[in-house]
C-alpha cells in the first residue's frame, strides 16, 4: 500500500510539473505575440514620421513655417527611437 500511494503522489507531481510547462508555454507564446505586435507598431510609427517629415519639407518649399510642427515630430521621432531601444527587433527564440 506504501508503494502505491508513492507512486500515486510523484505521479501526482509530475502530472503538476507538466501542467505548470504546458501554462508557462502558452504563456512565452502570448509575450512573444505582444512583443511582435510592438515591434510592427513603432516600425509603423518609425514610417509615419517619415511621411510627415516629407510633408512638413513639402510645407516648409511653399514658405509654410512649421517651426511648431518640426519640434513636435523631432519628439515623436525621439520617442520611436527609444522604444525601439528597450528590445531586440525580434524576439528570441524560445528555449527548449
Amino acid at each position: 500500500m506504501y508503494r502505491r500511494t508513492a507512486l500515486g503522489q510523484i505521479l501526482a507531481s509530475v502530472q503538476r510539473i507538466e501542467q505548470i510547462v504546458r501554462q508557462i508555454r502558452m504563456g512565452q507564446a502570448d509575450i512573444d505575440t505582444q512583443v511582435q505586435r510592438i515591434a510592427q507598431a513603432v516600425t509603423d510609427l518609425g514610417a509615419a514620421v517619415t511621411a510627415v517629415q516629407a510633408e512638413i519639407a513639402s510645407l516648409q518649399g511653399q514658405g509654410v513655417d512649421t517651426s511648431g510642427l518640426d519640434a513636435a515630430v523631432a519628439q515623436l521621432g525621439t520617442a520611436v527611437q527609444s522604444v525601439q531601444a528597450l528590445a531586440p527587433a525580434t524576439p528570441p527564440p524560445p528555449a527548449g
